[in-house]
């Protein structure tokens, strides 16, 4: 499930990814609309928020219990230099 491996691996906690999420769907439909007020976008974005978030419950995932992750870089690196060392 490639969704669920890039939620994994979300660079400093679980939430970002679904905040991206979000942002990027409030950025495309603000655009497609043409919404121009900061109280229209603002209401777009704590719309889409809410949508992801119930998604993802209504799936069972529970984003406050997903626990978070080491950063994919952080652990390739740490793997070289224990390479290095053997």
């Amino acid at each position: 499930m490639k969704v669920f491996e890039n939620i994994q691996k979300a660079k400093y906690d679980n939430l970002t990814y679904f905040q991206d999420f979000a942002t990027e769907i409030t950025i495309h439909n603000a655009r497609e609309h043409q919404m121009n007020t900061e109280h229209a976008i603002s209401n777009e974005h704590i719309t889409n928020n809410k949508a992801v978030r119930d998604t993802l419950v209504s799936r069972g995932i529970v984003p406050e219990e997903l626990s978070p992750e080491e950063d994919v870089k952080k652990v390739e690196r740490k793997l070289r230099s224990d390479e290095k060392k053997s």
